[in-house]
């Protein structure tokens, strides 16, 4: 009776322990199950974003060659508007002083819209980082007198009180003048947008304390920023 009761105990644990087993088999199957049908998704979402990616990338390519194509198509018309004006600067010597300062100011912008052009159909090289610094070294104080030229007209007519203040005659420094050259007139463009009528905008050229670096300032008195639009400002 003894052997029995043991035997029928043994019975009742093996069914206990198979169903457990049974069960815990199941759940394998069915984790296994959810598993593959989770990974499934996870690569029929990578492959959509895969797809997506490239239908972004190919886009793209197809702006930069739109910007390119066009730019390139501006060249032409901008070097046909120069090359009169430079024949009427170079042939005109009974120019007024008024008319031939007018043609100097259409052709210098004409030379920044030619130089922006060129810009554009550089974008190719930002895009694959083979755009590079091409510096030499010049007269800082010079060059921003001439770009701050393009804006005299404009602080007249706003009645702006528009000046450069150093102390400084001239100050050869390595930079890249096309480089330099957008920096400036972006920077000079924002102060006039914002700064009203009868206000005023001043450039500051100065030597670093250890006369290592030249140090350029652009204060403009307009209507500010943000805290908000400061701290976004380099973005």
């Amino acid at each position: 009776r003894i052997l029995i009761y043991i035997l029928l105990t043994g019975l009742v644990v093996m069914i206990i322990v198979g169903g457990l087993a049974i069960r815990g088999w199941r759940e394998k199957i069915e984790t296994n199950r959810q598993l593959e049908e989770y990974n499934h998704k996870i690569i029929e979402q990578r492959n959509e974003i895969s797809e997506m990616a490239q239908k972004a990338e190919a886009a793209t390519q197809e702006k930069i060659w739109f910007f390119t194509n066009i730019s390139h198509e501006f060249r032409t018309p901008l070097s046909l508007i120069l090359l009169p004006i430079e024949e009427l600067l170079a042939t005109s010597k009974e120019l007024k002083s008024d008319a031939k300062e007018g043609l100097t100011s259409i052709k210098r912008n004409a030379i920044r819209l030619l130089r922006l052009v060129n810009q554009l159909m550089d974008f190719r090289k930002i895009e694959s980082k083979k755009m590079k610094i091409q510096a030499s070294e010049m007269d800082i104080v010079k060059f921003i007198r001439e770009a701050m030229v393009s804006f005299e007209k404009m602080a007249v007519r706003k009645k702006i009180d528009f000046r450069l203040e150093t102390d400084l005659d001239e100050l050869r420094v390595w930079f890249d003048a096309d480089k330099m050259d957008k920096v400036v007139f972006n920077l000079l463009s924002n102060a006039f947008k914002f700064t009203k009528e009868g206000g005023k905008i001043l450039v500051n050229v100065t030597v670093s304390e250890k006369g290592d670096e030249a140090v350029i300032f652009f204060y403009d008195f307009g209507v500010g920023m943000t805290a908000q639009d400061v701290a976004h400002a380099f973005e």
